[in-house]
């Protein structure tokens, strides 16, 4: 199975090796050989790099009702896809998280954090040649919530 991406060596003129005695001397035969042998390059030319992180999402704590920003910086060619993802499941935008995607850039925005925000969140990219991956914890820390339901005793005892 291929990849697609196909190198060759192209036959190259045996070049004379000479002798310079000054950098003048060297520079006069530099642009002397420019002349004689003009080097073209095709357009169409495409460079690709897999997807990789270069800065990933950084550990962060904050309180209740804030807003966070976890934010990756990367790079790839073609421009990777990005998805993020909290305790493996993938994030959509709603009404809290955004998502917010730039070449070479994504922020993860969650406003009003609630406890249940806290987790690890993951980012993943990818693209034709590569995948990458960092994750960030995040801790909300506030006062308790409140019990559920109504209270009841089972038992009392003397002590």
């Amino acid at each position: 199975e291929s990849d697609g991406i196909v190198t060759c060596d192209r036959p190259r003129p045996e070049l004379p090796v000479r002798r310079c005695e000054s950098i003048g001397n060297a520079m006069d035969l530099v642009n002397m050989d420019r002349d004689v042998h003009p080097v073209h390059f095709p357009q169409n030319i495409k460079t690709v790099t897999p997807a990789t992180i270069m800065k990933g999402p950084e550990d962060y704590t904050d309180g209740l009702q804030e807003t966070v920003y976890l934010r990756a910086h990367y790079f790839g060619n073609p421009e990777p896809r990005v998805a993020w993802y909290k305790g493996g499941r993938r994030l959509n935008h709603v009404d809290r998280i955004k998502i917010r995607t730039y070449p070479g850039e994504s922020t993860l925005v969650i406003r009003d954090l609630r406890a249940d925000d806290s987790g690890k969140y993951e980012i993943q990219i990818e693209n034709e040649v590569g995948n990458d991956s960092c994750s960030a914890s995040l801790c909300v820390e506030g006062p308790p919530e409140p019990p559920g339901g109504r209270p009841y005793i089972t038992t009392i005892d003397r002590d």
